[in-house]
């Protein structure tokens, strides 16, 4: 591919060409312009016009070098051109395709400098290491909280907000979670803790039981207290109503000797009042005169007819009428008063009837009291203590229910939380790709004789086995060159800058430039040199083409050595 770059006024720069076809070498003293110049081609081949310590758009006019109102940076291929200004950063491209790379290939970035949570997020868009839904999908197999909505759900947070979002929404979803658990055990929450806790009671025997099981065992328990109390109820309510009986029987002796007198008087009355009625009967009756006299059916002589039988008026003792009017009040009375006098002996023979009831019953009463009060109070207690514990054990076993399906949650969230974390399935995804990234960084540690660059699945860097952070200085800087030339490739850059070749000994220098040409991308290379005549001609090598900085320009090599 054949590129070419053009830079004017840009820091230290006041004009340079190049060509790198495939490798350009810019040599000079410190201070010359070699950073600013690759700094330019950077800005313009990743469209990043901040460079250095510029970060604001408003400062973009310290990158202008002193005296010029404008600098600029362009790039050429076959396939189109671009162009990069300051101070105004405009960015312009003409043809379908200008030249591009990534901030890695030119330098700006380096992965090995990264954190772990930066490096793993890196790695995973270099190497296509994204998770689909699928891999979420297989990593919740078998959870019980897991359905098709659940995952849409989880995936639609994904795509909009990003997997450090939703890892972070987990995250505190699962407080909330650990603080439900809390408040239903009133325990303070540790996986160790939730994992063993139990409420009081707890027991193998609850641990198998069911619902409706204890629900019944507490509906028996009341069963049988309510039972219970209501023998106790009733047996006081009877324990009373004999005793009243009883009480009633207590003067009852004295009434009936009271009954039987006054029973006696009340038949001698009714003797006495029969007596005299019987002494009242034989008199005439009121109307003698009047309604008892008849003619005679033979000779037609006046009869009277006094108590059934006729008589001869002339037989007859003549009465007055007021005595006949006396002695029939007479036997009115005799008869009313043998009325009464029954009556009240039949009112005494009930009252004694009535009495002896009473006392028949106060007689019983009193047997069935004196055998209710030997065994028939009833002791509640037991009955409250199995229905106390028939409700702890129901109460116990639906905590225990409910601190479980919290710890199911928590569980779940947990696993969320696990498959978004950086280190989770994003890195677990990540390691499948990493075999493939490591080969290829061994392939380049061949080139430069060293040993390889290794990235593990938890993101740590070594060499050799040690620890990348470890190394010596120009390890370090060797290391990063072959991992930017990796990432090159993988990516698709079109062009390489590389800046501080000097950080290496002279004899380390041709292999890295091996391992730069191995990536058959165009490259800059930029090195910092006393003296031209140290500097090797990549023109004579036909590996490209040497430049010579010095005071912002550059020039051939053979020009600054013939000078």
């Amino acid at each position: 591919m054949s590129i070419s770059f053009q830079v004017t006024d840009f820091c230290k720069i006041k004009s340079a060409r190049l060509n790198p076809s495939p490798v350009c070498l810019i040599a000079g003293h410190n201070e010359q312009g070699k950073t600013s110049l690759v700094d330019a081609i950077a800005a313009v081949l990743t469209n990043v016009p901040e460079q250095r310590d510029v970060d604001k758009k408003k400062d973009l006019k310290d990158l202008v070098r002193h005296g010029a109102k404008r600098g600029e940076a362009a790039v050429e291929s076959d396939t189109g051109s671009a162009k990069l200004s300051w101070p105004s950063g405009d960015y312009q491209t003409i043809g379908a395709a200008p030249p591009w790379a990534s901030l890695t290939a030119v330098g700006t970035l380096s992965p090995l400098d990264m954190t772990l949570k930066d490096r793993a997020a890196f790695l995973i868009e270099l190497l296509d290491a994204s998770p689909t839904l699928q891999d979420i999908a297989a990593g919740l197999e078998g959870n019980e909280h897991v359905n098709d909505d659940v995952l849409k759900r989880m995936w639609s947070r994904l795509e909009r907000d990003g997997w450090d979002a939703t890892h972070a929404l987990a995250l505190e979803q699962m407080r909330g979670w650990k603080g439900r658990w809390e408040q239903a055990t009133g325990a303070n929450w540790g996986a160790n803790i939730m994992e063993t806790w139990a409420p009081d009671l707890w027991d193998d025997e609850l641990a198998n039981a069911d619902e409706h099981a204890l629900q019944l065992a507490l509906a028996g328990a009341k069963g049988r207290r309510d039972e219970a109390q209501a023998k106790a109820t009733g047996g006081a309510a009877r324990r009373t109503q004999l005793q009243t009986v009883k009480d009633r029987g207590l003067t009852v002796d004295e009434d009936l000797t009271r009954a039987r007198t006054a029973e006696s008087d009340t038949r001698n009355q009714l003797q006495a009042a029969k007596g005299t009625r019987e002494q009242c009967l034989p008199l005439p009756v009121t109307g003698t005169w009047d309604t008892n006299q008849h003619p005679c059916p033979h000779c037609g002589k006046p009869l009277i007819v006094a108590n059934g039988k006729p008589t001869k008026p002339e037989d007859a003792k003549q009465i007055s009428r007021e005595e006949l009017t006396r002695r029939d009040a007479a036997i009115k009375a005799a008869t009313l008063a043998v009325r009464e006098a029954d009556q009240a002996l039949t009112d005494a023979q009930m009252e004694i009837g009535r009495l002896n009831e009473i006392k028949r019953q106060a007689d019983e009463a009193a047997a069935e009291l004196a055998n209710f009060q030997a065994g028939d109070d009833v002791d509640l207690a037991p009955y409250e203590a199995e229905i106390e514990t028939a409700t702890k054990r129901l109460t116990a076993w639906y905590k225990m229910k409910e601190a479980q399906t919290i710890a199911s949650g928590i569980r779940f969230q947990k696993l969320v939380a696990d498959i978004l974390a950086p280190t989770g399935l994003r890195q677990m995804k990540l390691a499948d790709k990493l075999a493939g990234l490591n080969h290829e960084l061994a392939k380049f540690a061949k080139i430069i004789n060293r040993p390889p660059i290794v990235v593990a699945p938890d993101m740590q860097v070594s060499v050799g086995g040690e620890r990348y952070t470890a190394l010596a200085r120009s390890a370090r800087w060797r290391q990063r060159v072959i991992f930017q030339c990796v990432v090159a490739m993988i990516d698709g850059s079109e062009c390489i800058v590389v800046d501080d070749v000097d950080e290496v000994e002279p004899a380390d220098r041709g292999a890295v430039l091996q391992a730069i040409l191995a990536t058959t991308r165009p490259a800059v290379v930029c090195l910092a040199v006393s003296n031209p005549a140290q500097v090797p001609d990549l023109a004579a090598a036909k590996v490209g083409e040497t430049l010579w900085i010095q005071d912002g320009l550059v020039q051939p090599l053979s020009q600054s050595q013939a000078a």
